[in-house]
Order: structure tokens, then C-alpha cells, then sequence
């Protein structure tokens, strides 16, 4: 298998046609039919199938092109690092869910870690998608949180997409409330005392699976929700709508001088937040400083 036949199974699959791809490719139809053919008969596989509706890919197809499309984005970094002299510069990405101490740890990360150029990517991200950029290469790490409800759909996930989980923190669960709610000075609260306020998640676009969701839900049933898809708004309805959103309870700045307030939930469900990787990757000097400093920072405000 060469790179020039992932590069031509990755271009039929995106122009969904042999002859569109073969035109793109600057070769000939034949050539290009050819190629794919002898890439079948050396590993034993149907790659495509072919009826009336034109090419689909094959169930063997679909995991060929997920390893091909890897490296194909890691010759493109290759070839990129490569392609002066002096090199690129560093390139480093983070896909995460909406973690206000990611984003901490970041900027502290990028503060201690001279360079002279770099070109660095955070992306807090649906679940599911999470998942995908580390899997594909888009992120060399990813932050997600399992708990006893989804770690099994979640870790069945990662083992089929060869990512491993590494812990960071185990919390017992909160609700982020705003300072002046009704329930800010309790120390506990249970679902019953939070059910006619409104219940503030992010959005897990067409993945709208439970188990795929930021906040530990389960089964519970909430009568008002709101569903949004970054941090500062859901902040703002927290403090706007007297709302609430299940949390780890860790707060970024100091609980005196913000709006928001976290206050233990009463259950036994518990999360643990960690960071994912591929099995066959190394991680980089920056992955390896950035969640040192992101472990340390979470130790501090368990402490």
C-alpha cells in the first residue's frame, strides 16, 4: 500500500465519484480504477461497493480510509515541517469539552513555553467530535470526564478508535449556580430542590446521545431545559435565568469575587476528567509540559 493509493481512495471518497476524482488527480479513469483494484487484491478486501446510486464504501473500506485519512494528515505534517530549511513552525492542537481550567492551564502552558513562532489550536468541542479529532490526528489530546452512567459506551468508543483515557481528577458531582440563586448559600442540594429552575447543557449536535453529554444525566428527568453551545452563554443564563448546570464543582477564579457559585450534589454518581490519546503516538514536549501543568492545577483547587 503506497501513499498515492490513500491519497486516491481519500479523493474518490470526497468527490463521491471515480471519473470527478480521476479529473481532480490529473490521471485517467482506467489508471485510477486500476490503482484501487490492486490496493483490494493486496489486502483481500472489497473497498468500494458499486450499484446504481454510484460508489459506497464498505464496512472494511470505512476503517481502511480512518487509518489512511491518519497518515495521510501525518505525511501532510511531515511535508510541512519539512518543506524550508528552518522548518515550520511547532504545531500543536487540544480538542476539549467546556472546562474553564483547560483553558487555564493553557494559558499557562503557552506563558512558560517560549518560542519564537508556533501556531497553536484549542477546540472545545461536541463529545463524539472530541473523540475524532484525537483519533484522526486534528488534536494530539483530548479532555472528556467518564462516570459510572457513560465510561462503558465511552470506553467501547475509545478501544474501537485505539485512544486510551489517562485520569486527571476524580470529584464527586455539583451544580454551578449564580451567587445571588435562592439555593447559593446551602452546602448540598438534591435534584428536588433543582427542578423548577432551568437545567443548562451543551449541545451534542446530531449526537445527541445522553451518553455523550457534558453533564451527568442519566436518567433523570428536568422540567425547563436550556441546551447551548459555548461556555460565556451558558455562564450568562446561569446568572440571567437563575439556572443551574452540572458540574465538577471546580471554579477558576476565586469564589469571592464571582457570580457563580458551586454547591455539592446530593448523589452518589461521581466523575473523573481525563485526557485521551492514541495507543501508537508519542506525545509531544508541549502535550507532556501542557498536562503537567493542567494536573497541577486541578490538584490545587481539589486541595
Amino acid at each position: 500500500m503506497t501513499i498515492k493509493q490513500m491519497k486516491y481512495l481519500s479523493k474518490i471518497v470526497a468527490c463521491k465519484s471515480m471519473t470527478q476524482a480521476a479529473k481532480e488527480l490529473f490521471i485517467s479513469q482506467p489508471s485510477l480504477s486500476k490503482a484501487i483494484k490492486d490496493l483490494e487484491e493486496e489486502l483481500g478486501i472489497k473497498i468500494f461497493i458499486r450499484s446504481s446510486q454510484g460508489l459506497t464504501l464498505s464496512a472494511q473500506g470505512q476503517t481502511l480510509l480512518s487509518h489512511a485519512q491518519i497518515i495521510l494528515e501525518q505525511t501532510a505534517l511531515i511535508e510541512s515541517h519539512f518543506s524550508t530549511n528552518e522548518g515550520a513552525c511547532p504545531s500543536w492542537s487540544i480538542s476539549t469539552q467546556h472546562y474553564a481550567f483547560v483553558i487555564e492551564a493553557f494559558i499557562k502552558a503557552v506563558n512558560t513555553y517560549k518560542q519564537d513562532d508556533f501556531c497553536y489550536h484549542l477546540r472545545e468541542q461536541e463529545t463524539l467530535h472530541i473523540i475524532d479529532d484525537v483519533k484522526k490526528g486534528h488534536s494530539e489530546i483530548g479532555v472528556i470526564y467518564l462516570s459510572q452512567f457513560n465510561s462503558p459506551y465511552l470506553l467501547k468508543i475509545l478501544k474501537e478508535n485505539n485512544l486510551t483515557f489517562n485520569q486527571l481528577l476524580e470529584t464527586g458531582l455539583h451544580v454551578f449556580v449564580a451567587s445571588d440563586h435562592p439555593l447559593a448559600s446551602k452546602k448540598s442540594v438534591n435534584f428536588a430542590q433543582l427542578q423548577d429552575y432551568h437545567f443548562l447543557a451543551f449541545e451534542q449536535g446530531e449526537h445527541n446521545s445522553f451518553y455523550l453529554c457534558e453533564e451527568i444525566i442519566g436518567d433523570i428527568e428536568h422540567k425547563k431545559t436550556i441546551y447551548v453551545t459555548d461556555r460565556a452563554t451558558l455562564f450568562d443564563l446561569v446568572v440571567g435565568l437563575k439556572g443551574y448546570t452540572i458540574c465538577s464543582g471546580i471554579l477558576n477564579t476565586d469564589p469571592e469575587d464571582s457570580d457563580i457559585v458551586a454547591i455539592k450534589l446530593e448523589t452518589s454518581e461521581h466523575m473523573v476528567i481525563g485526557w485521551i490519546s492514541r495507543n501508537d503516538h508519542i506525545l509531544s514536549d508541549f502535550s507532556m509540559r501542557y498536562l503537567d501543568v493542567l494536573q497541577k492545577i486541578l490538584n490545587q483547587k481539589q486541595a
